[in-house]
């Protein structure tokens, strides 16, 4: 074998190294990916009009201020004029309302009139981390689930969201919590709702049929420096004059 062959090998064994890194990357990135059906299996239907039972689920206001990241106060350097000198707080910790506990606020807060998350993502823009985190797992005082063949309507307090099951493509939501992908079917006798922003933001919610004729709900929340949550709420089938008085007027607020 001549030097020049053995040259051509070794760069033809070399391209077929990457191709089959390559597709396996693709292999992988498929298998990574969560499958989700059009059709329950075992059929099952979790229409109707659901009410939280409080006692029987988590307390989400709780966990949403345990985890959020310790606010920092922030005010301009005297030195340079321009890049904020971070100070912390002693009282961040107390109420998750920047520093607030009771009305009372730091004397830095105070003194700069300038209350931030120096480690806040992007995606909170002007909403308070609560908020934002709130409006994805705090579990709505009713649900109403509407199950055809070909959609499902989750309509919870003043939120609606129409979905196909199992489709593959997912599509786009913008709101005031930003923008992101979103994708729902069903895993077994679950029905899944998966919400996707890159790297900043996964949120997986699960529905599924207790015993008892009960619907239960497992919300997984996750985001750049936030704790991951997984929130658990359990809601009873709402009689028909439960549901007609649950209609009139706004909905409750979410605790704070």
């Amino acid at each position: 074998m001549t030097v020049s062959q053995a040259v051509g090998d070794g760069h033809r064994t070399a391209a077929f190294l990457v191709f089959g890194v390559v597709v396996l990357g693709f292999f992988l990135a498929g298998c990574a990916a969560t499958r989700l059906d059009s059709t329950p299996s075992p059929v099952i239907d979790l229409s109707g009009h659901w009410l939280l039972d409080p006692l029987a689920s988590d307390d989400a206001s709780s966990m949403i201020r345990k985890a959020l990241p310790v606010p920092r106060a922030f005010r301009p350097s005297t030195a340079t004029g321009d890049s904020p000198t971070l100070v912390p707080s002693s009282d961040s910790r107390q109420g998750g309302e920047g520093g607030r506990r009771g009305g009372r606020a730091s004397s830095d807060a105070d003194s700069s009139n300038s209350m931030s998350m120096d480690n806040r993502p992007t995606a909170w823009g002007k909403i308070r981390p609560y908020d934002f985190v709130a409006a994805f797992v705090a579990p709505p005082s009713r649900v109403d689930f509407l199950q055809t063949l070909n959609k499902v309507t989750v309509i919870g307090d003043a939120r609606r969201r129409d979905l196909t099951p199992g489709d593959e493509a997912p599509f786009s939501m913008t709101d005031r919590y930003g923008s992101r992908k979103v994708r729902a079917g069903w895993e077994g006798r679950a029905f899944v709702i998966l919400s996707q922003d890159g790297q900043r933001l996964d949120v997986s919610e699960r529905f599924s049929r207790l015993t008892d004729d009960r619907l239960d709900s497992h919300v997984t929340f996750k985001a750049r420096n936030i704790k991951t949550l997984s929130i658990h709420a359990v809601y009873r089938r709402a009689t028909p004059e439960e549901w007609v008085m649950g209609t009139d007027g706004p909905p409750p607020p979410v605790p704070h």
